[in-house]
């Protein structure tokens, strides 16, 4: 009735399974649980490579260089209204892989003449300058 067929009394008995030990159960544990460990620390290294090649395939990398004209973004906001960032300053030293020192550009609109401060380069846009032909 349920594709199983029925026993009868003069049928052969199964074969006795013979069980491991329970030192053997242990060590049978242990090896799964380091091969099982193993392939989660393969599955999360490989989850990784993918999601930041997911997040770098459209971040844009800008590169700076001493001399470049920058616009550095205002820190401490006061109002919605103002402006996100401040400049034009100019690169004039760099510390280190994103980190630079940048001097005021213009300074007729500032008191302090040699006014320089540190940024990254997350708080850093480029300044194009266009050329009329």
């Amino acid at each position: 009735m349920f594709t199983r067929e029925n026993q009868l009394i003069m049928d052969p008995k199964q074969m006795k399974i013979s069980l491991m030990k329970p030192n053997e159960y242990y060590e049978k544990a242990k090896q799964s649980r380091v091969l099982i460990l193993n392939h989660v620390k393969l599955n999360i290294k490989h989850q990784h490579q993918l999601a930041k090649t997911r997040y770098d395939k459209n971040r844009p990398d800008p590169k700076y260089v001493k001399g470049d004209l920058v616009l550095v973004r205002v820190i401490n906001r006061t109002s919605k209204f103002q402006e996100k960032f401040e400049g034009p300053y100019r690169i004039i030293n760099q510390i280190g892989p994103a980190t630079f020192i940048v001097k005021i550009e213009n300074p007729d609109n500032d008191e302090n003449t040699n006014y320089t401060k540190q940024v990254t380069t997350a708080d850093m846009k480029h300044i194009f300058s266009f050329e009329v032909v």
